[in-house]
């Protein structure tokens, strides 16, 4: 799935959107800024901020901060937790 407007549609989703061993999900309206530096376009969420959940031997709900986006891939900012680097082409195997 690359389609951004697809990708948006499943995090909107009850469901989420599944990227590799992890879903991400916005569960209301969300407000964000929107800014660039040299290499990056940064997305910061303001309230209602996603969250990612993990499905292994436990279930982990963490809170997403911000994306990171950069030519080939991009970080996931999370609270309280290490950041999560991903590549695009992984949207293509999904």
């Amino acid at each position: 799935m690359t389609n951004p407007y697809e990708v948006m549609q499943a995090i909107f989703s009850k469901g989420g959107f599944k990227l590799s061993d992890f879903y991400i999900k916005v569960e209301n309206e969300t407000s964000v800024d929107i800014y660039r530096n040299e290499d990056s376009i940064i997305i910061d969420f303001q309230e209602n901020q996603p969250t990612i959940t993990l499905h292994k031997i436990i279930k982990l709900k963490i809170t997403v901060d911000g994306i990171e986006l950069r030519e080939d891939g991009g970080t996931l900012k999370l609270d309280y937790f290490p950041n999560i680097p991903f590549k695009y082409e992984w949207l293509q195997d999904e």
